[in-house]
């Protein structure tokens, strides 16, 4: 019987076999970092989801309308305080006491650039039915039965925003245009839930001495 014997070549593959072999292996390649990459993505979408879902679900603060500038003609006197009224609203859908963080700030309008920082402070938003206790024989504002409290507030110009509307005086003649403009932030232990921004109507603090303007 005769043998077969394998016949082995000295010669290389052809171009076209070489250059077909090294595309293969760059679109494995490609492949393989578009898989890799293409994971990556919707690992970090997901965490992007958890994280902003777990963030977007609390929201138990209702509507924070503009607030309305009491003084006459939106005028502020010097030594006057500024009189607002204000509403606040839950959501509908909250129904137990919400603990909220606020801040404020004295915001020059015109001219633009100033904004002086009052101090913060913690307070509770109270739903529709449950009636806030009273605090040192003070009885805070009742919720309406839309959850929302309707309340006066008295501002006291800081001695930065009186000093900074009297220099805008002596140099343009004019009285500053400013505005109060603040943020609650609703907090349970270590969750943050969505903010709520408020601002009031704009107002002018009035050159001394003159009543309304020089």
């Amino acid at each position: 019987m005769g043998c077969i014997t394998a016949e082995l070549s000295d010669n290389p593959p052809p171009p076209e076999a070489s250059r077909l072999s090294r595309l293969q292996r760059l679109l494995s390649f490609a492949v393989v970092i578009t898989i890799l990459a293409l994971g990556g993505l919707a690992g970090a979408l997901v965490d992007h989801y958890l994280f902003t879902t777990d963030n977007a679900q609390w929201d138990p603060l209702g509507a924070y309308p503009i607030q309305k500038v009491l003084n006459t003609q939106g005028f502020l006197l010097p030594g006057d305080t500024l009189s607002v009224d204000a509403t606040k609203c839950v959501a509908k859908s909250t129904t137990k006491p919400v603990t909220v963080d606020g801040s404020s700030e004295w915001v020059s309008l015109l001219p633009a650039g100033k904004s002086v920082a009052n101090p913060g402070g913690v307070a509770t938003r109270y739903p529709a039915g449950v009636i806030p206790p009273s605090v040192n024989g003070y009885q805070p504002p009742i919720p309406d039965s839309n959850g929302c409290i309707h309340a006066r507030y008295e501002n006291i110009p800081p001695p930065e925003v009186v000093a900074r509307s009297t220099e805008v005086c002596n140099d343009t003649g004019l009285p500053a245009l400013w505005k109060i403009a603040g943020k609650e932030t609703p907090v349970k232990g270590k969750t943050v839930g969505v903010e709520r921004l408020w601002e009031t109507q704009p107002f002018r603090i009035a050159c001394a001495g003159t009543g309304v303007a020089k």
